[in-house]
């Protein structure tokens, strides 16, 4: 054709500067966004693994309490090792078993 298309393609130029423009700072705040979500889920996963941490560290001072509490009874009344343990001995080492 021997139009002039100069002013199809500014016109294009122009709706496509305005649109993808639009859409860039979408995607940006999309991304922050996404970013942030991100971040947020890191530290909650960090808390829970210090809290988790702190559990097992009190759950095996519990376990060596009750060890030497369970050494003191076998050198007075030595008996069965079995027949000593308490129900609150087996459930920290079961405790401490599940969370390792």
């Amino acid at each position: 054709s021997l139009r002039d298309e100069k002013p199809t393609f500014e016109m294009a130029e122009r709706y496509s500067r305005l649109h993808l423009y639009e859409e860039w700072q979408q995607e940006k705040y999309n991304a922050s966004m996404r970013v942030k979500k991100h971040w947020e889920e890191v530290l909650r996963k960090q808390a829970l693994a210090k809290k988790l941490r702190s559990e097992i560290a009190d759950l095996e001072r519990s376990k060596q309490d009750k060890d030497r509490e369970l050494e003191r009874a076998e050198k007075h009344e030595p008996i069965k090792r079995w027949q000593t343990k308490s129900s609150g001995h087996s459930a920290c080492a079961e405790l401490i078993s599940r969370l390792r």
